[in-house]
């Protein structure tokens, strides 16, 4: 070595070597001495000499050992890809979770576009995994699954990596996407709940801005702020891709905790309370609400009077939700909604007088698609109430006109039949 000169050192180690052919001194001096002067083939060569004589004295873990290095040596040194894998191969013929050989495996397979030799060395890499650090492989093993084509396993490799790092951002956006694209709903509320779980925030009560009467305050920024709108989305999942206000409920009681004056929240967990049948809880959150806007009289106040009038008519209580329209009415009488509930809920009431008031009322105004109701409906109702009255003349001409408007309007036509015969 001081001398520079490689070739003298090699033939001393090689001669060391020759009287006592295990010393591991010499052994490791020669092979880095091959290696460093680019000497590949004999680096090779001595290398399957050691695998022979750890096999002779029965070495199992030395011989193994050396042949991975020796995979390495034709891998990365000879370029000799094939010779590669079929020795780490035979390492695990003989050691089936040798994990250098596996790893040394799934990378050649991959390099190649062998996707299932991959995901089969991935996926005994990511079972022999404890901790994080066998994330890496799990998101190997589905991105190779991904290209086999095979969603479930996919999503299996994902639950792995969660399973090793339930914290790991990449982890869970990546499953997030998964069950968007796979359209699991359940399992993507889950785990939106699951990130808000993990979430650094303040207690719900700690720092939460009240609102003076009639006024609203800013939404949240910052943690809270995100941690809403992830509570928002799960629930959004339960109630329109699922169909599910039981499963949403919670998750927006959970929101509301940290934004108590949120009025377009609290209108949406209403709207979960009265798809689940607990029109109470649902009238008591809007009642509070209605608290909140003191002497202000605006259009977004009607909009809780009417939402109230419709959980206490689900509840049976007419009176109340009779009241409870007008005084969404008085505050926008132009509400296409309050409208038709309060002409609907009268006309059912028998309050012929208003119910008559209010759909004509309804006829002043422009019903298109979106209305909830439409101009034929109008007037079968105005009919209805006609009859009801005794007038038949009138009852007769209302449901003419809801003829002439909605052809296909069935129950108009058989009422006309009827008032005809």
């Amino acid at each position: 070595e001081k001398f520079g000169a490689p070739r003298d050192a090699v033939d001393t180690l090689r001669a060391i070597l020759d009287e006592e052919p295990t010393h591991e001194g010499a052994v490791i001096a020669l092979s880095q001495l091959l290696e460093k002067t680019g000497q590949d083939e004999e680096l090779a060569d001595l290398l399957t000499t050691q695998i022979d004589r750890a096999h002779d004295r029965g070495d199992a873990s030395a011989e193994l050992a050396l042949q991975v290095r020796l995979g390495e040596v034709f891998e990365r040194r000879l370029l000799d890809t094939a010779r590669a894998l079929e020795t780490y191969e035979s390492v695990l013929e003989r050691e089936p979770t040798h994990a250098g050989a596996l790893e040394a495996v799934a990378r050649l397979a991959e390099a190649r576009g062998n996707w299932d030799r991959a995901a089969q060395a991935l996926a005994s890499l990511a079972a022999m995994a404890h901790d994080a650090s066998g994330v890496a492989v799990a998101l190997r093993l589905a991105t190779v699954r991904q290209h086999l084509g095979d969603a479930d396993a996919v999503e299996a490799a994902l639950q792995r990596a969660l399973e090793l790092d339930a914290r790991n951002v990449e982890v869970r956006g990546r499953l997030r996407d998964h069950y968007e694209r796979s359209k699991k709903w359940s399992e993507l509320a889950d785990l939106l709940v699951g990130d808000a779980d993990l979430m650094e925030v303040p207690s719900p009560m700690a720092g939460i801005q009240m609102a003076p009467p009639g006024q609203s305050v800013p939404p949240p920024v910052g943690p809270v702020g995100e941690l809403v709108k992830v509570l928002r989305r799960a629930a959004e999942i339960h109630l329109k891709e699922r169909k599910s206000p039981t499963d949403a409920i919670p998750v927006l009681e959970r929101a509301t905790e940290f934004v108590p004056h949120d009025r377009e929240l609290l209108l949406v967990l209403c709207d979960a309370y009265a798809a689940g049948h607990r029109e109470r809880d649902a009238a008591q959150v809007l009642e509070r609400v209605i608290a909140s806007f003191g002497a202000k009289r605006t259009k977004e106040l009607a909009v809780y009077h009417h939402r109230l009038g419709r959980a206490l008519g689900a509840m049976g209580e007419k009176d109340q939700a009779l009241a409870q329209y007008d005084l969404a009415f008085k505050i926008d009488p132009g509400s296409i909604a309050v409208l038709k509930d309060l002409g609907i809920l009268a006309f059912e009431s028998d309050d012929l007088d208003r119910a008559q008031k209010t759909f004509r009322a309804l006829l002043l105004q422009r019903l298109d698609a979106n209305a909830g109701i439409t101009k034929g409906e109008v007037f079968y109702y105005l009919g209805e109430i006609s009859a009801k009255q005794g007038d038949k003349a009138k009852a007769v001409q209302m449901f003419e006109r809801a003829v002439e408007n909605e052809p296909t309007l069935d129950r108009a036509r058989s009422k006309l039949a009827e008032l005809k015969a």
